[in-house]
């Protein structure tokens, strides 16, 4: 990256410090590079476990499930799915991992990141299913435990809870923790989803072409007939890549062996409105005035979006080695696709009035969407949808548990384990970032934009 000016090593009680920092302006897309200090304490290392707080939920603002789903971690009660449910919790097969106590768990051997794995899948699986059933609330447990908590429990309960917690013992986020923060900023996103009728299902006539192995469920929303299909093989064991079709909305979906999709409808974010997806949707809403959707899927997979554009483009050139573009005969909706391999963060449609990003599955995990408080007389001020509706978009740092706008400053809170590029997508009015608390140097001369853009 050009443009950075001399380093910066400001001093944090318990934060690593930041060097070689710099920052690209963009009047809503700034992007920039954050250092991290390797002599500083990390938050994994033992002398530092008293000093850097966990990334435990203090309020909707660190963690987008906190409202929506209860909280982070843990795992749902099967008794409640068996007995509510109408996606055929039968079929679902759980099983508890190996006894640390008879077989060395630990996640850190080969046994353990597999057993690991699968609970991670298992979860994806029983989340999604849940949404089916009108769960209003849904307790997610175990988010941080120890082997010490549990060394005098039963023999024939496991020891430790690392192998299924978001936050293991020495304090690292886990896949399991990104696969939460994706689903609860899904939740958190459309309001149409809070309210939706059960319409069918596969089992009561829904029609699945080409593929008896899925198994859907049909949700909508009667007053603005947005639609939601909660896909997943009828075997969720099932290790088998199964394309299909849902009737009108594309060609064909592709699911991997147990994994479980949302397929969205006549989704609204902001006022523009989306005919389709089968991406998965990690934010949709309003920043700075501008509809903005992120969306994003496995690159082992091909990817289909239809909307309608609007505005004035900024770009007259984009990359469309990462997708293609297709307008209908009316020219009313445009049909992108992703092809199989498509990496990294994608700018696909940037305007006054839209921006849509897509992202592969590991580039997602990298992105936040902290809450940015609202009035601060309001003690609701930090919780989505009572207190605030403003977000921004970072991508980058290992975690991210705050960001607050005051004038022009955006200011984020977080942690970080390795030097990384920063990109944020915020109001026009931030021209200035800090990180912990330290200023990153400016240089705005090689690239300002007129209004928004994606470098």
């Amino acid at each position: 990256m050009h443009g950075c000016r001399e380093s910066i090593t400001p001093t944090f009680d318990g934060v690593p410090s930041l060097r070689g920092a710099c920052f690209r302006k963009m009047v809503l897309l700034s992007v920039c590079c954050i250092g991290y200090d390797s002599e500083a304490q990390t938050p994994s290392s033992p002398a530092s476990r008293d000093s850097v707080p966990l990334p435990f939920i203090q309020s909707n603002q660190n963690c987008a499930a906190d409202i929506e789903l209860g909280g982070c971690g843990g795992s749902i009660n099967r008794r409640e799915v068996d007995e509510r449910s109408r996606c055929r919790p039968a079929d679902l097969h759980v099983s508890k991992p190996p006894s640390a106590r008879t077989e060395g768990y630990s996640q850190r051997t080969e046994a353990g990141r597999k057993a690991h794995e699968h609970w991670v899948i298992h979860n994806n699986l029983l989340r999604n299913c849940s949404v089916t059933t009108y769960f209003t609330v849904v307790h997610l447990g175990g988010q941080y435990c120890s082997n010490r908590t549990t060394s005098t429990n039963s023999g024939k309960v496991y020891t430790s809870y690392d192998y299924r917690a978001s936050i293991v013992e020495a304090r690292q986020l886990t896949t399991r923790y990104d696969a939460l923060k994706g689903r609860g900023l899904f939740v958190r996103s459309p309001p149409e989803f809070y309210k939706t009728d059960w319409i069918a299902d596969s089992s009561t006539g829904l029609s699945i072409l080409s593929s008896g192995a899925v198994f859907a469920t049909y949700l909508l929303n009667p007053d603005t007939q947005a639609g939601f299909y909660i896909v997943r093989h009828n075997d969720s064991t099932s290790t088998d890549i199964t394309d299909f079709q849902i009737p009108i909305i594309a060609s064909a979906v592709t699911l991997n062996g147990r994994q479980s999709k949302v397929i969205v409808t006549n989704y609204a974010f902001g006022s523009s409105g989306l005919l389709y997806s089968t991406t998965s949707i990690f934010f949709s809403g309003i920043i700075d005035g501008r509809d903005v959707l992120f969306i994003y899927g496995d690159t082992s997979q091909e990817h289909e979006i239809a909307l309608s554009l609007t505005g004035r483009s900024f770009r007259k050139d984009y990359d469309t080695s990462s997708f293609r573009a297709t307008l209908t005969p009316s020219s009313v909706i445009t049909i992108f696709s992703f092809p199989t391999g498509t990496q990294g963060l994608v700018m696909v449609y940037d305007s006054d009035s839209q921006l849509v990003l897509f992202a592969d599955s590991d580039t997602i995990t990298t992105f936040w969407a902290p809450v940015i408080p609202g009035d601060t007389s309001d003690s609701l001020r930090n919780f989505w949808g009572l207190g605030t509706n403003q977000s921004v978009l970072v991508g980058g740092p290992y975690l991210v548990r705050s960001a607050s706008i005051t004038g022009t400053e955006l200011a984020l809170k977080g942690d970080l384990k390795a030097s990384t590029p920063l990109t944020i997508i915020a109001p026009a009015v931030v021209s200035s970032v800090t990180w912990n608390g330290a200023a990153l140097s400016v240089d705005a001369s090689s690239s300002l934009t007129v209004i928004g853009g994606l470098v």
